[in-house]
């Protein structure tokens, strides 16, 4: 007796989600804003090309605690199995991007603790008062309450610059 298979929306272990699909997983129920990135890192095995660098453009832009998942966020940013990692910005982030000058300037709101490491996050901000914001004045992190921050500068090269986000002038940086 042969067993039919039902559910039509079953696939294929080879065949990438949608955006619609990566949506929904990434916003669904019982997914927080510090979770997102969790997310992308279960998932991302079934994402391909251009779907890959989108679940990961949405990830890292709505998830709080990057930092947390800094050793595989940036095995997952240097990927160079997919094609198309311009697809992690939007149109116009492209469009902002492409007119930055072939060098900028870059800060981070830090932990003396990350500083003195020189293993640093990925999330940089082209606007120094969004770092000073992260480093002086979030305190939602209650794992760094009471550690001494500072705000970290780099001149770094455009080429060397995975992606720019509107959202807190955020440029993703991995050194």
């Amino acid at each position: 007796m042969k067993t039919k298979i039902k559910n039509s929306s079953i696939r294929l272990a080879n065949q990438s989600l949608s955006k619609k699909e990566i949506d929904h997983l990434l916003f669904g129920f019982g997914v927080d804003t510090t979770n997102r990135l969790g997310v992308f890192l279960a998932i991302a095995m079934r994402l391909m090309g251009a779907n890959y660098w989108y679940a990961l453009g949405l990830a890292i832009n709505c998830c709080e605690t990057l930092y947390r998942w800094k050793k595989d966020l940036k095995k997952a940013l240097q990927n160079k199995t997919h094609q198309g990692r311009e697809h992690m910005m939007t149109k116009e982030e492209r469009a902002v991007f492409a007119k930055l000058p072939d060098e900028i300037t870059i800060y981070r709101g830090m932990t003396m603790n990350e500083f003195n490491s020189g293993d640093f996050g990925v999330a940089w901000s082209l606007d120094k008062k969004y770092a000073e914001f992260f480093a002086y004045e979030f305190f939602r992190y209650f794992s760094i309450a009471g550690i001494e921050k500072t705000v970290h500068q780099l001149t770094v090269k455009k080429e060397d610059v995975i992606a720019y986000f509107e959202r807190e002038d955020t440029i993703i940086y991995v050194q």
